[in-house]
């Protein structure tokens, strides 16, 4: 940490971390979140998963769901979002609910990057949590070029939960107004996070660890596909825009994360 900054101490006695996914109510989804559920309950440091379901239906994919986990309830919550934005709100919730619940940090994961969840780029990223970093990210392989450039991907990446707040392009720039498939205007909800966290704490306060192993893995619903890709596509693009938004100079801030 650079000197003179607040440091928010890890805390060993609680050492609590939940889980995050965001989904729609799309059926096709139900394999992908099945598939990344199983494996999230095979890492014994996760306490508590959120699965943030927007705008479900009541005979959607959340009541297939709990019928699948119903045993499990005390560590899974299936929750409706029925309004708000898919981007940061239903994070930014899922975070103050698990803060709530005693959880002190939060992985946040597409299901598709679930196989990136094995124990030794868990231990690594845990190092650095135990080191003081109050946010760290995996390089995920198919996001390198972005990641590079100043994307820190929320595909896996933890928080201190009581350090954070998301806000995207929208919540930057009101005249802005996008969907799914405008290409510069939607997401990066990560960027205003990353900067708050380094302009606050400095140097050691943002982390982005290089997996060991680990890969996306690609839904078998064409809808999610056609999703993917246009996420994929863009990412760099959305990244260097909402850098703009914030009169942010990459190259500088680059040198305060440390690349683990």
């Amino acid at each position: 940490m650079e000197k003179n900054k607040p440091k928010l101490k890890y805390i060993p006695a609680r050492n609590k971390i939940g889980a995050i996914m965001r989904t729609n109510d799309n059926p096709g989804r139900i394999d992908i979140l099945t598939q990344a559920i199983d494996k999230l309950f095979s890492l014994k440091e996760i306490s508590l998963i959120y699965i943030m379901i927007y705008q479900a239906k009541e005979d959607g994919i959340r009541q297939e769901l709990i019928k699948r986990y119903g045993k499990e309830k005390k560590r899974i919550k299936f929750v409706n979002v029925p309004s708000g934005n898919f981007y940061s709100d239903l994070l930014n919730y899922a975070i103050n609910e698990q803060t709530r619940q005693g959880v002190d940090y939060s992985l946040i994961l597409s299901p598709e990057a679930h196989l990136y969840a094995e124990g030794v780029n868990f231990e690594k990223m845990i190092k650095a949590i135990k080191e003081g970093a109050l946010a760290v990210a995996l390089k995920i392989n198919e996001y390198k070029e972005a990641i590079e450039h100043g994307y820190f991907s929320n595909a896996f990446a933890i928080y201190r939960n009581t350090a954070v707040n998301f806000v995207d392009v929208w919540g930057i720039n009101n005249t802005i107004r996008g969907d799914e498939d405008d290409k510069l205007h939607f997401g990066i909800e990560e960027i205003y996070t990353i900067k708050y966290l380094i302009d606050i704490h400095g140097k050691g306060s943002v982390v982005i660890v290089t997996p060991e192993n680990g890969q996306l893995v690609e839904s078998a619903d064409k809808k999610s596909q056609k999703w993917r890709k246009n996420v994929y596509n863009t990412k760099l693009d959305r990244t260097k825009r909402m850098y703009q938004l914030l009169k942010v100079d990459f190259k500088k801030l680059k040198t305060k994360i440390v690349w683990a």
